[in-house]
């Protein structure tokens, strides 16, 4: 059983089979983990989960895989929330592909989020983030200004 495989290959992990107490279940584990992989339609489980979406900053993530493993889709929380790295660890496992629709990924542009939390930084302008976003990966690169020293930067971002 696929969920089985998973659970022996990720550290931590739990496996919930659903027998008539899907919205339950899954409402019990959106509160008690911070990463979900689910085996079933991306069409359940967002109709399942549409309620309790908060904010993709403190949701968890979210992997929907089909039944054979050949595709696990990060669906939600794909940066800060790990699920697209999930996507990819639960793929390797599977011998499946990730599938990654965030569009810095597809165009391997540096996720500024990501980035920053890797330094330890704290985004105060979460708008502003977004705006970066989308001029990185609509204009390939983005102007950085910093009263502080940064590591070297990624080739996408330049110092203003």
């Amino acid at each position: 059983m696929l969920a089985e495989r998973l659970a022996k290959s990720l550290p931590g992990a739990a496996v919930f089979l659903c027998r008539g107490q899907l919205r339950k279940t899954m409402q019990r584990c959106w509160h008690e983990y911070d990463a979900l992989v689910c085996i079933m339609a991306s069409g359940i489980v967002v109709r399942t989960l549409a309620p309790l979406i908060k904010d993709k900053r403190k949701d968890p993530a979210v992997v929907v895989c089909d039944e054979h493993g050949q595709f696990a889709v990060s669906l939600l929380s794909g940066h800060l929330g790990g699920a697209n790295a999930l996507a990819g660890r639960v793929a390797a496992i599977t011998g499946g592909r990730a599938v990654i629709t965030t569009a810095s990924d597809v165009q391997g542009r540096t996720a500024l989020d990501l980035w920053a939390q890797d330094l330890g930084l704290v985004v105060a302008d979460r708008d502003g983030l977004s705006r970066a976003m989308g001029k990185l990966v609509n204009q390939g690169s983005v102007m950085l200004s910093s009263d502080y020293p940064l590591p070297q930067l990624p080739e996408d971002m330049r110092l203003h």
